[in-house]
């Protein structure tokens, strides 16, 4: 990272494919997909925000937050212009994972990415979860899967806009990428895996900022109206998104279902077929049982026809 003579890292697993990995980042789209610093409309006219609100005054406190994230004492999660909405999947003392804040003063949230070289080849050292969604994922991370979020909003709004039952009554926040100016590289290059090698360079920061929505209730799994209307949401869009329930909440003023997590859920648990499941206990089982075959029951050959092929076979974002 920034070194005429730089470290090396190695993960050797024989879960790896080249998608998860190697297709995730897009610079073109990722520069398409930036924050602007002109004006931003906010998603629900306020009183106290009548105005628009300047992309640049947004960065310039981004910026800030990164330096803040730097320095601070690791026992220290307290921001001068952020409120920590989850910080679970962060590691402080690494400076790696995913952390999630809300600007103080204006309806965004922002989900900040880090990553090192020494933490990318260290999947199992981030928890139990992105323990299963790599084995699954064959070398996915939250990290590479965040790019997919933008993708996959815009897919879902396309969808949904040609639904007469679902386009006046779900809703996707608006979605931007943001690096930081002094931002700092890494490169990640595959060995002995399928018919060539690979390489892409990938920003060690980067974030995604969102519409914050001002929630009325959130969908309940002990509601039977409400594991209803998740399977149903989750059938019509194809599996796309995780249906997990706590994924779509009710906004206040429109009374809209908001879809608040749109991480690409094929990518992140490499589904190459849409799973069958008519109920919450269908679907947590057959993600049990898919996490123990890709896990154990994978064969050598099944392995590597899968490394050699010339696409993941992954349902498309």
């Amino acid at each position: 990272m920034g070194s005429t003579n730089p470290k090396v890292y190695r993960l050797f697993h024989n879960n790896l494919e080249v998608g998860p990995i190697f297709e995730q980042y897009d610079r073109d789209y990722f520069l398409n997909h930036i924050l602007p610093d002109g004006k931003i409309q906010v998603r629900i006219q306020d009183d106290a925000l009548k105005n628009d609100i300047l992309g640049s005054d947004l960065k310039a406190l981004l910026e800030d937050l990164i330096q803040e994230i730097l320095s601070l004492d690791y026992r220290c999660s307290k921001y001068k212009n952020f409120i920590v909405l989850k910080q679970r999947d962060f590691n402080p003392k690494t400076h790696a994972g995913l952390i999630i804040l809300k600007f103080k003063k204006y309806p965004f949230v922002v989900k900040i990415f880090m990553e090192t070289p020494a933490t990318f080849v260290s999947p199992f050292s981030k928890g139990f979860e992105p323990m299963i969604f790599f084995i699954m994922g064959s070398g996915i991370n939250r990290y590479l899967s965040g790019f997919s979020r933008l993708k996959n909003a815009e897919k879902i709004r396309e969808i949904i806009a040609k639904s007469s039952t679902w386009k006046d009554r779900v809703d996707v926040p608006r979605k931007w990428f943001w690096e930081p100016k002094d931002q700092k590289w890494f490169e990640v290059r595959s060995e002995n895996m399928g018919t060539h090698e690979h390489t892409v360079k990938l920003p060690s920061t980067y974030a995604i900022i969102c519409d914050a929505i001002d929630i009325d209730t959130s969908l309940d799994i002990f509601d039977t109206d409400h594991r209803k209307l998740g399977m149903e949401l989750s059938h019509f869009l194809g599996v796309r998104i995780d249906p997990h329930i706590t994924n779509f909440v009710i906004e206040k003023r429109t009374n809209k279902i908001i879809i608040v997590d749109t991480e690409h859920f094929p990518t992140m648990v490499g589904l190459r077929e849409p799973l069958e499941f008519e109920s919450y206990p269908e679907w947590y089982w057959q993600l049990m049982q898919k996490c123990f075959h890709d896990g154990f029951l994978r064969s050598k050959e099944k392995r590597l026809t899968i490394q050699y092929r010339d696409e993941t076979g992954i349902i498309a974002c």
